[in-house]
């Protein structure tokens, strides 16, 4: 039985899509099990990680957990560790945790700090592990669903700057990977794309994918920062500018890992915007 921590969010869901059609056993940790609409065979069980006794009946039978965090979760590594030792206990046996490039590129900043303290966290607990090292997401580009239905426009900053962003359909494939066969404990998988690409050539592509044109507007430094503020805490906000605007921020290096793992090319955004273009439909 696989746990699913954050089976709400962009790679949970794909996880748990990816589970359903092998027909593996699962379950999506949520906190509100009654409004939850898992696939077909998972399981929705009520949890939160804030509230560490409402997690004993979620953890019981479970042997893997698949652990995703956001960035904006407030979950300090010492809760962590406690849910851990809870997970141990019920006989959990393996986790994989969807950690951050920021762990390598930048540990002296909020985002990577944090996630580091996560990881160690994990070390400690005393179950095999599996850590997923992502930078940016594909998925990201659906904070411009709404603008793009309403206006036909993205605004944004860093227009010519260049990421090579995940697929969460391939982090969440990696990490099921990591949980059903061997080989993977101890491991740690920087993730990427298969290509750099910038925000402008983002909305050029999603305006081929709907058919129709869509404008980019840059925003200045200061105007894209006020605007990501609205998303996310600032020190949060100023790390990962700070990760995207420095040449060892390490969002752009295009890695191997996918295809390593899958045995398959790494998904281009050009697929991922054609598999989710019904949501910048307007």
């Amino acid at each position: 039985m696989i746990l699913v921590v954050g089976a709400t969010g962009n790679v949970g869901r794909e996880a748990l899509d990816l589970l359903a059609a092998e027909e593996i056993p699962a379950r999506a940790l949520t906190r509100y099990p009654g409004k939850a609409a898992p696939p077909p065979g998972i399981v929705a069980v009520g949890g939160d990680l804030t509230r560490p006794e409402t997690l004993p009946a979620a953890f019981a039978g479970v042997d893997e957990v698949f652990l995703i965090l956001a960035a904006t979760v407030d979950l300090p590594a010492q809760r962590l560790a406690a849910i851990l030792r809870m997970a141990v206990d019920a006989g959990v046996r393996r986790l994989v945790l969807v950690s951050s490039i920021s762990a390598a590129t930048a540990p002296g900043n909020a985002v990577g700090r944090r996630h580091l303290e996560l990881e160690q966290a994990v070390r400690e607990c005393g179950l095999a592990w599996t850590f997923l090292r992502p930078g940016m997401f594909m998925s990201n580009a659906l904070d411009w669903a709404a603008s793009i239905r309403s206006d036909g426009m993205v605004r944004a900053g860093y227009g010519d700057l260049t990421t090579s962003p995940t697929d969460p359909a391939d982090i969440a494939a990696v990490g099921v990977t990591a949980l059903l066969t061997d080989g993977h404990e101890g491991r740690i998988y920087p993730l990427s794309g298969p290509a750099e690409i910038s925000p402008r050539e983002q909305v050029r592509v999603l305006g081929e994918v709907l058919g129709r044109p869509i404008r980019f507007e840059e925003l200045s430094p200061v105007a894209f920062r006020r605007q990501l503020h609205s998303h996310a805490p600032p020190a949060v906000v100023d790390a990962m500018l700070a990760m995207l605007t420095s040449p060892t921020g390490g969002l752009s290096e295009v890695l191997p890992t996918v295809p390593e793992v899958l045995g398959r090319p790494a998904r281009t955004f050009e697929q991922w915007a054609g598999t989710h273009a019904e949501l910048f439909r307007s």
